[in-house]
């Protein structure tokens, strides 16, 4: 006993000077059993730092016997914390989990060490949960792989920076005072080898920035990261009156390896230039970014800087007077040439004939009128009594038109803040059908000129005269009629053939097409005049369009599932039918043609199963759309 007694306390002296003090929640019971279990000072040691492991990732365990049920000591210990970090848990709570593993191999550890060699492919024949030396080597595999492929991850961490200007926004623009957001430079900043972090990045400017700017936006592909105001205190001066930069710091932008991110650099201006002749109106500014501009971490933490040298500089000219700018363009709903079934027993309100796109550029802007061209044309066209604009539902401005459109369209006041746009349709209200009037074919339409001729406005609170850009719109108009069908393309194909006694079978001078198209009958019954092998009589006619050379159409018969009649097709009022035109395209050229195809060019229609072709209606508008797409087709040899 007292042979014991000496022991113990030996050993617990000897763990007293070899146990940090990080590990003194180790238990009385645990460091005799750890004593009992070593075999070496050496081996207590390593037993120790396993015990106070605590089961966190990358445990580590030196084996040096073979576990079994019923072995204890702190090797069974850091087994379980092993098993645990591996994902072969040996329980879910309490003895044995995460956090609270123990000295005891049990049932638990057993079936977790099972689970491991079958999850590793281990040997074990008759001793499954076993953990004797085929088992220990696996795991001393494992471990070597696992710290080889830790080396290599650091190895990898250490990544690289590129900055390289980006073409947008361009050198030479204009900006204005008292104006936000306005891009002055922008870079194309990528991460090679590593992921990185761009933390800050520096600007340099040939004058005192403070005095044209009062702050600084970072973006990252489109989204404000952070702003920052302009001081003098907030720039460094390089060199008197010729170069100072300005930092901004705090970034946290992270670019993926082997990506990048469009780093563009936004500018505030003040309020109003100095009178002074040093900076007066249309002051010109450059602005770069020099060598080292960007700094970046990355995954190593090691800093890392972009560009080598300095980038193409970026300039900029500030101007007092800030000019509107509005650009005119055709709404990407801006109505199709269609037919209007007007009504002979009440008047038709607020027919769309036309959409306009007004955006205001630099500045808030203020419409105050537009100048809308007049088309009509037709029998009798005295039917179109009032023009109408609108903002959505909100009508801004109306005038009596006679028989077309207004021309003008006075005391809109309409305000367009800076880089919005405003969507306005013009309509027109159109009279029913009077005794002894004859309307049917009348035609409405209106345009839009992108100028000054088109719309008045002027810069908002300057009340200077805006700049109009843009492009003339058309509208497609409306045609009048009690009954009219609307033909739209339902399908087309276009497809190359051989040509018959050539010697190359891939010598395609021909190709057959195929336009589908649907007939609505709106107003009443509509009759589509039958096909006939005279292009000027048949029904619907095809014809085709090059860019060069000559190509002749066979046009095929059409087929339909309308009712047929004497004359022609008849399409019941409401309903859809569907004809299918064919065709042949032939190459008639000594050379090849790149850009052939088959297209609508009129249909015949009337309101009676008439006979005379002169009772028809020839409709060579609003096909536009129905046709194929191009072929090229090579010569006959």
């Amino acid at each position: 006993m007292k042979k014991k007694i000496i022991a113990m306390i030996t050993g617990l002296a000897m763990v007293a000077m070899i146990v940090p003090s990080s590990a003194q929640a180790i238990t009385v019971s645990e460091l005799l059993a750890l004593i009992a279990a070593a075999t070496s000072l050496e081996d207590l040691q390593a037993s120790i730092a396993a015990l106070e492991d605590g089961g966190g990732v990358g445990v580590t365990c030196t084996f040096t016997r073979a576990l079994a049920p019923g072995s204890t000591g702190a090797d069974v210990k850091c087994l379980q914390q092993y098993l645990n970090d591996a994902g072969y848990t040996v329980a879910a709570s309490g003895a044995g989990s995460a956090g609270n593993e123990t000295q005891y191999y049990g049932s638990l550890t057993k079936a977790a060490v099972g689970a491991w060699q079958d999850g590793n492919g281990v040997a074990y024949g008759a001793y499954k949960g076993y953990f004797g030396p085929i088992s220990q080597a696996k795991y001393d595999a494992l471990a070597a792989a696992g710290e080889e492929e830790e080396e290599e991850e650091e190895e990898e961490e250490e990544g690289n920076l590129t900055a390289t200007i980006y073409a947008t926004p361009a050198s030479g623009i204009d900006i204005y005072v008292d104006t936000t957001d306005n891009s002055v430079i922008a870079a194309k900043v990528k991460a090679t080898d590593s992921d990185v972090t761009l933390q800050r990045l520096d600007l340099r400017f040939d004058t005192r920035p403070w005095r044209y700017v009062t702050g600084l936006s970072v973006y990252a592909d489109g989204t404000l990261i952070k702003s920052i105001d302009v001081t003098e205190e907030d720039c460094s001066e390089v060199t008197v009156g010729s170069a100072y930069d300005v930092r901004i710091s705090g970034l946290g932008i992270d670019i993926a390896e082997d990506t990048y991110k469009i780093i563009t650099v936004k500018a505030d201006t003040i309020s109003a230039l100095y009178t002074s002749t040093e900076i007066d109106d249309g002051k010109a500014i450059v602005v770069s970014f020099q060598s080292n501009a960007f700094r970046g971490v990355d995954e190593a933490a090691i800093d890392q800087y972009s560009p080598s040298s300095a980038l193409s500089t970026r300039t900029f000219t500030i101007n007092a007077t800030v000019t509107g700018e509005i650009e005119v363009s055709a709404a990407a709903d801006n109505p199709d040439v269609a037919p209007f079934i007007y009504s002979s027993t009440a008047a038709s309100e607020n027919v769309p004939v036309m959409r306009v796109n007004l955006k205001a550029k630099t500045a808030d802007v203020i419409v105050r009128s537009m100048v809308v061209a007049p088309t009509a044309s037709g029998t009798d066209t005295n039917v179109f009594t009032t023009a109408k604009l609108y903002d959505g539902d909100t009508i801004l401005a109306s005038t009596s038109t006679g028989d077309a459109v207004s021309t003008t369209f006075a005391d809109i006041d309409l305000t367009i803040p800076k880089n919005s746009t405003k969507t306005l349709t013009v309509k027109l209200d159109v009279k029913k059908q009077a005794a002894g009037t004859n309307p049917e074919g009348a035609y409405a339409s209106c345009s839009l000129e992108a100028n000054t001729n088109g719309v008045n406005a002027e810069t908002a609170g300057t009340f200077v005269a805006a700049t109009i850009t843009g492009s003339t719109v058309d509208a497609g108009g409306i045609y009048l009629y009690l009954k009219a069908p609307t033909i739209a393309l339902s399908s087309s194909s276009i497809g190359p053939i051989r040509s018959p006694g050539t010697s190359y079978a891939s010598n395609n001078s021909q190709a057959p097409a195929e336009i589908k198209l649907n007939v609505t009958a709106n107003g009443g019954d509509i009759y589509v005049r039958t096909y006939s092998s005279t292009a000027a009589s048949s029904g619907i006619v095809a014809g085709t369009t090059t860019n060069t050379g000559s190509v002749q159409l066979t046009q095929g018969v059409f087929s339909s599932g309308a009712d047929l009649k004497s004359y022609s097709w008849k399409i019941v009022n409401g309903e859809t039918e569907t004809f299918t035109v064919t065709g042949v395209l032939d190459n008639l050229s000594s050379s090849s043609i790149s850009n052939a195809a088959m297209n609508l060019t009129n249909v015949k229609w009337a309101t009676t199963d008439a006979e005379l072709d002169s009772l028809y209606t020839t409709q060579t508008w609003g096909l536009a759309k129905l046709k194929t797409d191009p072929i090229q087709l090579m010569t006959k040899n």
